[in-house]
């Protein structure tokens, strides 16, 4: 298995390659990536791609549960039990850094994400469980979005776990 610095590093090259080709190299490359994409996805049955799809939530919920295990599986702010509503915080913020680390961006590998936290030594110290509206709080509150959300009037000024 390839390690992250070196997955960065070829990620870092490559990057430099793009942006260093003329437009249409650029778009030739494009439109070969998008041909050799669809060829792949002619191949398989739609049964096929089912059974892919289940595979892929089956892992993804089965590294789910082993996270919140060792977690523990209660929201810390406000102390819900329901697995539907529970999420998985960064308890320092940075959680779209993270994932694209851990995930290396790629759709239906999600459960690597939490497969690469469970391999991580200090994971109980970076990580905690959250319910949804506790963790929009606490991102609200510290000023941890990406994009100009305007936080609630309700939720100015208090402190996080004071419910």
């Amino acid at each position: 298995m390839l390690s992250v610095e070196l997955l960065k590093h070829r990620a870092v090259i490559a990057k430099k390659y793009r942006d260093n080709l003329d437009p249409t190299r650029k778009a030739a490359l494009r439109v070969k990536a998008k041909a050799r994409t669809q060829a792949w996805r002619d191949s398989r049955t739609p049964e096929q791609y089912l059974e892919e799809r289940r595979k892929e939530r089956a892992r993804y919920k089965l590294w789910r549960d082993r996270l919140f295990k060792e977690l523990g599986e209660v929201c810390r702010g406000c102390g819900i039990t329901d697995s539907r509503v529970l999420q998985v915080d960064h308890i320092q913020g940075q959680g779209r850094k993270d994932r694209l680390t851990k995930n290396f961006g790629r759709p239906g590998f999600g459960y690597l994400y939490f497969k690469r936290i469970l391999e991580t030594s200090d994971f109980r110290l970076k990580y905690q469980i959250l319910c949804a509206n506790c963790n929009w709080i606490k991102r609200a509150e510290n000023g941890e979005y990406n994009r100009s959300i305007v936080a609630d009037e309700d939720c100015v000024g208090r402190k996080y776990g004071e419910m």
